[in-house]
């Protein structure tokens, strides 16, 4: 199943039908999902994982399926339920279909490599073959693919796997070579930084900051670190080109591009006040998943503009069931995390193992998708499903593993008296 897993990562990320238009007409995602669902199916599964994570996912899960029923705009709702049922169905694979912590940590590496697959391609065609968006008064490297290639949520895809990667770096991974993982990983990292420089999004370029304040606050030693990224971002900025320097000097200094930057960054508040206009209006459920943009004009001036902002669409879209059910998620995935980093805690001398660092990256991720949500509406993507099957997955696998010790020393015990 690990590589099924990969596999369908790669066709999720890359999404080569969309990029090559004959493979659009064979439906191979389509095809490769059946075959991974009766691989699944008929394969043993990974029994047990279970907890209060899970049942306010399922929740929020049927709250979105539900919404067609009772929003005023069901075509919309529709649309965003059955987008977020395929979801759904993968994130089961991943909880189910992962049955140790090795493979767990293979799919995690396959994760990278198919990032570093989607970047390295994206960049390509930026560089060689000229693929780009022209927006914002500057030209701006897009994804390979249509579903995530806007610039913003590209560089957000972006960022949401460094955390992964930058977890890599400080782990032993006794599976493979140690220098193959950090060549890996440095060469993701490199293309990251280059592919967040063209892309030219604001929100994606403080969201690699944020995360770098992040890894600062964690280190020992913060004045290496600090000389470090100092020094990597002083070389990043000399050789910006001065339309990109100019879009991110535009986030204290809005007049130095196009003007609507200043709009932009301010359609971010309409968002989360109209967000909040439209939870007055229809308080339990809201107006249903994924019709912010129908619904606003009943509140403000922007018919039809996405929400550009998490807040106001959890509150726009599902009410205050839908905003109950996410802050739990949000509580429930740090208490799991800190749970399972203050369970793993290693011991005076020894490296950092798979379950702690795993744990920050995962915590990592989360603050980095709240941090990222005042600028760009992501309630309904992948990742916050992704994030937390590896979670429960990581605290199954961490309690199996404490179980067989209490059970191996019990044996042992018995084995004694015996004698």
């Amino acid at each position: 199943m690990p590589a099924i897993i990969v596999g369908y990562m790669f066709l999720f990320i890359f999404r080569p039908f969309e990029v090559w238009p004959l493979l659009a007409d064979l439906h191979i995602e389509r095809i490769y999902m059946l075959f991974a669902l009766t691989v699944f199916v008929f394969t043993q599964k990974n029994r047990g994982v279970t907890g209060s994570l899970h049942y306010y996912i399922l929740a929020l899960c049927v709250l979105i399926v539900l919404a067609p029923f009772y929003s005023p705009y069901p075509l919309v709702t529709e649309g965003q339920a059955d987008e977020y049922l395929k979801y759904m169905v993968f994130y089961v694979m991943l909880l189910f279909g992962i049955r140790s912590r090795e493979e767990l940590e293979k799919v995690l590496l396959g994760f990278l490599a198919v990032m570093l697959i989607y970047e390295g391609k994206s960049l390509w065609e930026f560089l060689v073959n000229g693929r780009h968006m022209y927006r914002m008064g500057i030209v701006r490297l897009i994804g390979i693919d249509e579903a995530f290639s806007d610039p913003n949520t590209f560089s957000a895809s972006i960022a949401y796997a460094l955390p992964i990667a930058f977890m890599f770096l400080r782990y032993r991974a006794p599976l493979y070579p140690r220098w193959w993982i950090l060549w890996g990983v440095g060469i993701l990292l490199v293309v990251s930084v280059t592919c967040f420089v063209f892309t030219g999004s604001r929100s994606g370029q403080l969201t690699l900051l944020f995360l770098l304040l992040m890894e600062w606050f964690r280190e020992k030693r913060k004045i290496l670190m600090a000389v470090a990224f100092a020094g990597v971002l002083a070389v990043v900025w000399n050789y910006m080109p001065m339309a990109y320097q100019n879009r991110f000097e535009s986030i204290w200094n809005p007049t130095v591009t196009d003007p609507t930057a200043q709009e932009s960054a301010e359609g971010r508040v309409e968002g989360i006040k109209d967000g909040y206009a439209l939870l007055q209006l229809r308080p339990l459920f809201g107006f249903g998943a994924g019709s912010f943009g129908e619904a606003r004009g009943l509140v403000g001036k922007l018919e039809g503009l996405a929400a550009h902002n998490l807040y106001g669409q959890v509150m726009g879209d599902l009410g205050l069931v839908g905003t109950f059910l996410f802050v739990m998620i949000c509580i429930t995935l740090v208490k799991q995390s800190l749970k399972l980093r203050r369970e793993n805690i290693p011991p005076p001398g020894e490296p950092p193992n798979f379950n702690s660092l795993l744990a920050v990256a995962i915590l990592q991720t989360m603050i980095l998708l709240l941090f990222d949500g005042n600028f760009g509406h992501n309630l309904y993507r992948h990742t916050w499903l992704w994030i937390s099957a590896f979670i429960m997955l990581a605290m199954h696998f961490h309690r199996q593993s404490q179980l067989e010790a209490v059970n191996g020393a019990t044996e042992r015990e018995e084995l004694r008296m015996a004698q």
